[in-house]
């Protein structure tokens, strides 16, 4: 994966996720900066991960090859209105917004933004995430490899070919581990009615669903697909 440097807006759980399969693969933390409005958000993610943190949001931005948006939905608009002065010209910008289109970001961005849409799902926190990614075809191969190479570092991607298909993986991917959590909470609640209590129920429930180290999906290199979305 070629090393640029990339400007985390927002440094939630997604965010934070990344920036640790980042690091732990070997990316230059140096090379990595991450906003967030919350000085002690900063100084923790600089002191885990050794990478720079700040809080302005523009200047992160202007001094970044890559720009991944990772703030909240409702906060998009937001925060674009404050990159507006950015000239994205020669960036990356990877948007894990969900539900916010191609247009609309560029649009809230001022800009006909070199775009990459990503839809992880919560298995990323643990570095088992499957990722949809979208791109216009205007962005460059090099620059789908970076991006899918960045989601590599959390689990598994694939690529959908229309924009709409975004939304067929927040369907199939994103969605889908609620409902294996209901499963483990059904499982749990019969567990206790059998007579154990509710650490051990939990605590055989959790283990069962563990995958051995040996089936790991969790890949160092970029390795993608195309998703067939008919």
């Amino acid at each position: 994966m070629e090393h640029k440097r990339i400007a985390f807006i927002g440094a939630g759980n997604m965010a934070r996720s990344i920036i640790a399969g980042l690091t732990a693969s070997g990316y230059p933390a140096d090379l990595i900066t991450a906003t967030d409005p919350n000085q002690s958000q900063r100084d923790t993610l600089s002191h885990t991960y050794g990478i720079k943190t700040q809080e302005d949001n523009s200047q992160a931005a202007t001094h970044a090859d890559v720009i991944v948006l990772a703030v909240k939905p409702q906060l998009m608009e937001v925060v674009g209105e404050g990159l507006k002065n950015i000239d994205f010209t020669h960036k990356l910008v990877i948007s894990i917004a969900a539900g916010i289109s191609a247009a609309r970001l560029n649009e809230m961005l001022g800009a006909t933004l070199n775009l990459v849409r990503v839809m992880p799902n919560t298995p990323a926190l643990v570095g088992r995430g499957m990722s949809g990614l979208y791109a216009p075809t205007h962005v460059t191969q090099q620059d789908k490899d970076f991006s899918a190479g960045l989601m590599a570092a959390v689990g598994r991607v694939c690529w959908v070919e229309e924009e709409s298909g975004i939304n067929n993986v927040i369907a199939a991917a994103g969605s889908a581990p609620a409902y294996f959590f209901l499963f483990m909470e059904a499982m749990q609640a019969e567990a206790i009615a059998q007579g154990f209590d509710k650490d051990t129920a939990r605590l055989l429930v959790e283990q069962s669903a563990l995958v051995p180290q040996k089936w790991s999906w969790r890949i160092k290199t970029p390795s993608y697909q195309h998703c067939e979305n008919r």
